[in-house]
């Protein structure tokens, strides 16, 4: 498995993720590690993050490619994170939405079945 620097490292290269914008999101989150702190980590592995930290921040990252790969037809530019954090808020607001109706539906199936 690869520690959790050399994987936001990669992902930062192949979607274009500045320090700067990682660190801006992260605080917006309200992860503590902001761009200097990421940049030290990145580049002195014997500072790494807190595995805490460096989970959150591996989630994040996981969910910023998540969504550049859902609308790979169109480019997104990792630049402004406010922007960013609106558009993965809303993603989760979708999901947790779909995640209610399915166990609604899956409730009434289920309460269907079980009254034959």
């Amino acid at each position: 498995m690869l520690g959790v620097e050399n994987f936001i490292e990669q992902q930062m290269e192949k979607y274009g993720m500045a320090a700067l914008f990682l660190g801006e999101l992260c605080q917006l989150y309200g992860i503590p590690a902001g761009q200097t702190r990421l940049s030290q980590a990145l580049r002195d592995r014997n500072k790494p993050l807190s595995n805490e930290v460096g989970q959150k921040v591996r989630a994040l990252v996981k969910e910023i490619a998540d969504y550049c790969d859902s609308v790979e037809a169109t480019p997104v530019a990792l630049v402004d994170a406010a922007q960013i954090k609106t558009i993965l808020d809303e993603r989760r607001a979708v999901k947790e939405a779909v995640k209610y109706d399915e166990d609604v539906v899956r409730r009434f199936l289920d309460d269907v079945t079980d009254a034959k």
